[in-house]
């Protein structure tokens, strides 16, 4: 009797790369992200990932989380930052 036919009975699990890429760009935008390169890299490579018969695409729709929440806190404190310097400067301007 052969034993190796015991070891091709169970299909190898399938990767979805695009939706791994996804979730490691969604989680490197929070610390490095200029000009909201890497939150739109998240966000295409997350697209990519959900689309088609693909499997694991839960970490493709965490990616999309994590770029789309990246760049909303990323915008809102940069929009922060533009408002208090330009309102600074302007207040200093009328004393």
């Amino acid at each position: 009797m052969n034993n190796n036919q015991y070891y091709n009975q169970f299909p190898q699990p399938q990767s979805n790369n695009t939706a791994l890429a996804s979730f490691l760009f969604g989680i490197g935008s929070f610390f490095f992200n200029p000009i909201y390169l890497v939150s739109i890299a998240a966000i295409i490579f997350s697209i990519f990932g959900m689309s088609g018969n693909k499997p694991s695409k839960e970490l493709a729709i965490a990616g999309l989380m994590l770029g789309i929440i990246s760049a909303v806190l990323g915008f809102s404190i940069d929009l922060l930052f533009t408002v208090f310097s330009f309102g600074l400067g302007c207040c200093s301007f009328f004393i």
